[in-house]
């Protein structure tokens, strides 16, 4: 059986003279010399294992073989060049799977809208989403990009934000405030239990980091519960099992609604935000470069509504 690498062999010259009824004109149409044309024909018949032409002083003309093959060639021929449109509209249209990796806390804020806007523009686009707090290797896992906090963004990855920076709040509910007493001072924080979280990649417990005259400053709190997903750690806090460190968005509503009260606002520093995140090649596709447009105009747009 002839092997796919080769399965194209001969078939232009062929062609170009089942085409032109001639031999000299398959060549000049080709680019060629008449010789090579006429040595790739052989070669061609000889895999046929028939004639596939026939030759007289006037003219070049096809034998039954000769036509059937060329009818089944030039089929073939015409669905390749579906195939390279096809190929070269999707090159220009977002279509197939997106496979994204966000963090827990990106959902909310971040993704929402970010979806709903791109899922009304690009419908041929399916979306996958694995909600992960860890850390995730793109390449290996097979995700087309990723969301996370921009201190976590590896060095050779292209990275788009997609946030403002991200402000925490240590809170704590108010009957755990009642029993235990509000802290005043940092080193207060040392005597209240608290609801710690730890990093799956690392497998290490956050420190909680402050700013004091300037400086930064870190305290590691007695160890009550230890839990690696944010959304737990929320939950945690309001049932009133300690104080808990988080991004102000998270809690900023419940704050408001009096379940959770919040401390040393002043002291508090900033991480860099979220950003979007990939390998260099992976920014031409088009679903891709489609998605980053989409959450640019979303971050514009929540940029302009909060100032």
């Amino acid at each position: 059986m002839t092997s796919d690498k080769s399965l194209f062999d001969h078939v232009s010259p062929f062609l170009a003279v089942a085409e032109n009824g001639s031999f000299t004109k398959a060549a000049k149409a080709l680019g060629v010399t008449t010789t090579a044309v006429s040595k790739a024909v052989r070669a061609l018949e000889a895999r046929a294992g028939t004639a596939l032409l026939q030759r007289t002083t006037r003219r070049v003309a096809l034998t039954d073989a000769g036509r059937v093959l060329a009818d089944h060639l030039l089929s073939a021929a015409a669905q390749a060049r579906e195939g390279f449109q096809s190929a070269a509209a999707l090159g220009e249209t977002p279509t197939g799977t997106l496979r994204l990796t966000v963090p827990t806390l990106a959902i909310e804020p971040l993704l929402r809208p970010v979806i709903k806007h791109y899922s009304a523009q690009y419908p041929a686009v399916a979306l996958e989403i694995s909600v992960n707090d860890a850390l995730v290797d793109l390449i290996q896992s097979g995700f087309d990009a990723g969301i996370r906090l921009g201190e976590s963004v590896a060095k050779d990855m292209v990275a788009v934000r997609i946030s403002p920076p991200v402000k925490w709040a240590i809170v704590g509910s108010p009957d755990y405030i009642a029993q235990r007493g509000e802290p005043q001072h940092l080193e207060d924080l040392l005597d209240h239990d608290a609801i710690l979280y730890r990093f799956r990649s690392a497998n290490s417990v956050h420190r909680w980091s402050f700013l004091r005259d300037g400086q930064a400053v870190s305290i590691q709190p007695r160890q009550h519960i230890i839990v690696d997903d944010l959304r737990a750690i929320t939950s945690l806090a309001i049932d009133g099992h300690g104080l808990a460190f988080l991004p102000v968005a998270t809690v900023e509503q419940h704050v408001r609604s009096g379940a959770l009260k919040s401390y040393f606002e002043g002291q508090l520093p900033s991480d860099s935000g979220y950003f979007l995140y990939f390998p260099t090649k992976s920014q031409s596709q088009p679903k891709l470069r489609a998605f980053i447009d989409c959450a640019k105009d979303v971050f514009k747009h929540s940029e302009r509504g909060s100032k």
